[in-house]
């Protein structure tokens, strides 16, 4: 997912399931996020962010 439409906040899907971006490293094209079930941060590079719109709901609910 191109890094420019990352926000700390949304929830995003990466290799390790649905997680929340907590900060966007532009930098180094990294993306620091946490994970929803266990609450632990993960540096995942922004080309391996999915977007998956079901996601961005007004519940944070994936269906």
């Amino acid at each position: 997912m191109d890094k420019k439409y990352l926000k700390p906040g949304m929830l995003v899907e990466c290799p390790d399931g649905v997680a929340e971006v907590i900060l966007v490293d532009e930098s180094h094209d990294n993306v620091i996020v946490e994970r929803q079930d266990d609450h632990s941060h993960l540096t995942v590079a922004c080309k391996d962010i999915d977007d998956q719109p079901q996601l961005h709901n007004s519940d944070d609910i994936y269906y």
